[in-house]
């Protein structure tokens, strides 16, 4: 599964991507960034709203988020960019 990066200057920052959680596949808002030398992560939320765990998203070789532009199609991102990759399972009773 990959993951799209939206930001475009005529809307709010979004990924769309399969979360690793739930595997409901969905768009969330970018709720943080930090720009990492070359890279950048972005910190989105599953779209899911009974799941909403926390998700990262490596953007690899990216100019640096303020200058990032990705016009109306987006940044295509591999599967392997969405962290956690593979979830630890949650205790019983938690969720």
């Amino acid at each position: 599964m990959t993951a799209q990066v939206w930001k475009r200057a005529t809307s709010e920052p979004s990924v769309t991507f399969r979360c690793p959680w739930c595997d409901v596949i969905g768009v969330s808002p970018i709720h943080g960034h930090i720009d990492n030398r070359r890279d950048v992560w972005l910190l989105v939320s599953c779209p899911y709203f009974a799941c909403l765990r926390g998700v990262m998203i490596h953007v690899p070789h990216a100019s640096p988020w303020s200058t990032l532009e990705t016009s109306e199609d987006g940044l295509l991102l591999s599967g392997e960019c969405v962290h956690p990759q593979q979830p630890k399972p949650l205790p019983v009773g938690s969720g």
